[in-house]
């Protein structure tokens, strides 16, 4: 693999950051493999029994309540040739069990069923320690994170001030989810989410409804995170609202999930808005998932109007990106950064 060095002040990474294979391989080892990532809604894991798969990097997980409805993650393999246990997502009654060779596994994981299990004598004493792999799970409002690696920082750390962000969004109720597949790396979209030099040129929308003022905007950066709060347009805000408290948060949370805009500030509806990135098989397509969030609000606008606004928006986010790959991606470039 080409060396890759930190590039000068104010340039972005060489193209090969976006392009390498080899690159994207140490990508999975040392940031997926050690992030905090978002696989999950509540709402799919509603009741005792409940699974769901999803993938943190490449590794497929299974986030599950177990009888007592406990929230549990594992390694979505069988611990016996490592076939993966369940598909989507659904309720097992009991236990969960390998379609190979139908080892089966109680819902916390251990190691219940083995056929002929006299024929593994041999080996008598691993068995009863070939319990699922755990994973560590967490919840932040409505969203579930997973983590395998055991050393990394506390969900709550992790999160910064997400958590308090999102406080009023409880009891709120999944929409809908729409998915868009780029032909980009995953880091431009990242890039592209923190980056609000665009958006006055791009988002017309947001550009009307916010106050594009660096006086009142505030932007801050965390261990793993940054966001922005913008002050809305007066225009936007019902009379028996303080202006004062309408703000609206941009930001994300490393390494590919984007929770905002929360639009509950423009008053269209009580509606947050979850963006999570599938970095795929490989560094040069990606997987886009949006998923608002939301309730009724006495001053909403028809949802279709906000959700109408939400894939406006992110089409032309989608479509910026992949021609902002396009051009990133030529050795010839230089690639000078907005600070």
């Amino acid at each position: 693999m080409e060396p890759l060095a930190s590039p000068e002040a104010g340039r972005n990474l060489a193209p090969t950051a976006f392009t390498s294979p080899e690159v994207f391989e140490l990508e999975q080892r040392q940031i997926f493999a050690k992030s905090w990532i978002h696989v999950a809604d509540l709402d799919d894991v509603p009741a005792p029994g409940s699974f769901i798969a999803a993938q943190i990097g490449r590794t497929p997980v299974v986030i599950l309540r177990d009888r007592d409805g406990v929230l549990r993650g594992f390694v979505n393999a069988c611990r016996h040739r490592g076939a993966q246990l369940v598909e989507g997502k659904g309720t097992c009654d009991k236990q969960i069990k390998c379609s190979y060779h139908a080892w089966s596994y109680a819902l916390d994981g251990a190691l219940v069923g083995v056929p002929y299990r006299d024929q593994f004598a041999h080996c008598a004493h691993e068995l009863d320690a070939m319990s699922l792999v755990p994973v560590r799970v967490g919840t932040c409002g409505p969203l579930i994170f997973a983590c395998l690696d055991a050393d990394a920082p506390p969900l709550a750390e992790w999160l910064g001030d997400l958590p308090g962000a999102i406080a009023h969004a409880h009891g709120w109720k999944l929409g809908y989810e729409l998915h868009y597949e780029l032909a980009a790396n995953w880091k431009l979209f990242v890039e592209n989410a923190n980056d609000g030099y665009h958006v006055q040129f791009v988002h017309d929308i947001l550009t009307d409804a916010i106050v594009m003022d660096p006086n009142v905007t505030r932007t801050t950066l965390e261990p793993h995170g940054a966001h922005t709060w913008a002050q809305i347009n007066p225009n936007y805000v019902p009379p028996d609202r303080d202006i004062a408290d309408a703000r609206i948060r941009f930001g994300s949370i490393f390494p590919n999930l984007i929770p905002g805009p929360n639009l509950s500030a423009l008053c269209f509806s009580s509606r947050c808005l979850k963006c999570f990135l599938n970095v795929g098989a490989s560094g040069s397509i990606s997987t886009m998932s949006i998923a608002p969030y939301g309730h009724a609000c006495a001053h909403a606008v028809q949802p279709v109007q906000v959700d109408s606004l939400i894939t406006t928006s992110l089409r032309s986010s989608s479509n910026l990106i992949e021609s902002y790959a396009h051009g990133s991606m030529q050795r010839w470039s230089v690639h000078v950064r907005h600070v």
